[in-house]
């Protein structure tokens, strides 16, 4: 008995030793999968886009605005100088997958009164100097995806507002709000599947399923189709339902398709949560229910437009489509065009000095 108990010791033993050395394999497996992400390996080469729910991000350089400054002073002739010039710089990155123009995107600074923290129109380098819609110097491309899958970054830049400073004298301390108001012009691509059959009114086995939800994918974008529905409408006819949602952390505003204009205005009914829709299936005749100013861009390739209005961040539209008598897979398109507002808030302390 006390043999048995032993061997029965040992065993454990052996397994725990077993169960630790096959930890340690997997510890090992996960760090060698942190290593190979530096490689840039992100999705599949199988699928069209990279994905992400995000376009432009932003964030304040270190120390740029400082937490502290401090307010102007009377010099011996009595006039009030400045005494703490400072500069604020917002750096911005493209993570989604659209190219954005330097001139389709505005850096806004709010919290800080022109009045007070600009001398003038002009700084030291004789360059304008303003708090309102400046854009970025270069281009932002966005991320791309070799043919094997592998990651590109996308551009990265910054918007200076330069040679700030307090421009009064105060009483005591005062805390000032600094906030960053990023408005740009974004596109998210997406991509599902169409099943057409010889007759959609028999339920025999082919190549696809009709009445089914599809697949989506998107491009890296903070707006996106989730859902497609494909269901009969007919002997020759599919209803397609498409859902979109805005997914990133942002506001969502109308791209002005006439004017291309970069503008997100909070507060106006009429071009809050609105996307301009372009829906195309390469098949004539699509015709598409639930968008304002819906029109046909291309008859003969089956390529239809509008604007969606978005409820609570998501909007639903359908599109009526005729298919051929054949058996086959057909690839939706659907483009995407939006302004979209982040923020970025910080503060900054103006401190009085004792005259």
């Amino acid at each position: 008995m006390e043999t048995f108990k032993y061997d029965i010791f040992q065993i454990h033993s052996k397994m725990k030793k077993g169960v630790v050395l096959v930890l340690l394999m997997a510890f090992a497996l996960v760090i060698a999968g942190c290593k190979g992400g530096d490689k840039g390996v992100t999705s599949s080469s199988s699928t069209p886009f990279i994905g992400g729910a995000e376009g432009l991000t932003a964030k304040f350089a270190e120390n740029s605005p400082p937490p502290e400054v401090t307010d102007a002073q009377k010099n011996p002739a009595g006039a009030i100088t400045p005494t703490f010039p400072f500069d604020i710089v917002v750096l911005l990155e493209n993570v989604g997958e659209y190219d954005v123009l330097k001139a389709g995107a505005t850096v806004t600074i709010s919290g800080l009164s022109a009045s007070d923290f600009l001398k003038s129109r002009k700084n030291t380098d004789n360059a304008a100097v303003s708090l309102i819609g400046v854009s970025p110097a270069e281009d932002l491309n966005g991320v791309k995806k070799d043919p094997d899958g592998n990651k590109i970054p996308g551009g990265t830049t910054d918007v200076w507002f330069k040679q700030l400073a307090y421009q009064k004298e105060l009483q005591g301390n005062n805390p000032f709000p600094v906030q960053a108001d990023i408005c740009y012009t974004y596109q998210t691509k997406a991509q599902a599947d169409m099943c057409i059959r010889k007759d959609l009114t028999k339920s025999v086995s082919g190549v696809c399923q009709i009445a089914a939800q599809k697949q989506v994918f998107n491009s890296g974008a903070p707006v996106h189709v989730t859902t497609v529905k494909e269901s009969i409408a007919g002997k020759n006819k599919v209803l397609l339902t498409f859902n979109v949602k805005s997914v990133g952390t942002g506001n969502v505003f109308k791209f002005d398709s006439v004017t291309g204009k970069t503008a997100c205005e909070r507060g106006d009914f009429k071009t809050t949560d609105q996307v301009l829709v372009a829906v195309k299936t390469g098949l004539g005749s699509l015709t598409c229910n639930g968008l304002s100013d819906g029109r046909p861009l291309d008859v003969v390739n089956g390529e239809y437009a509008g604007y969606l209005r978005l409820s609570n961040g998501e909007g639903t539209f359908s599109c009526i489509q005729p298919t051929p008598e054949e058996d086959s897979v057909k690839k939706i398109d659907v483009k995407l065009t939006y302004n979209y507002l982040i923020s970025k808030s910080t503060s900054i302390l103006v401190k009085h000095l004792l005259s």
